[in-house]
């Protein structure tokens, strides 16, 4: 299922759709606002089980990364 949401994500349909459009706006927000910058580091600093769950998160990415790679190049193409 995962594979075939991958493919989906390549296809123009995708790239054409009010959601592709939608987080491509709100990546641009939390990289302008500050959200990835300095919210989350000061939540994670505030709450030891927000970063904890953070950590567990990362971790979980990476093995997620690690079995899909191409992930990795198609959030770097779409930004």
């Amino acid at each position: 299922m995962l594979e075939q949401y991958l493919e989906y994500r390549q296809s123009e349909e995708y790239k054409q759709s009010p959601v592709f459009h939608m987080q491509k706006i709100l990546k641009e927000y939390n990289r302008t606002s500050g959200y990835n910058d300095v919210f989350i580091p000061a939540m994670k600093k505030l709450s030891s089980s927000y970063a904890k769950y953070y950590e567990q998160m990362e971790n979980a990415n990476e093995k997620l990364l690690l079995q899909y790679p191409e992930i990795a190049v198609l959030n770097k193409l779409n930004e």
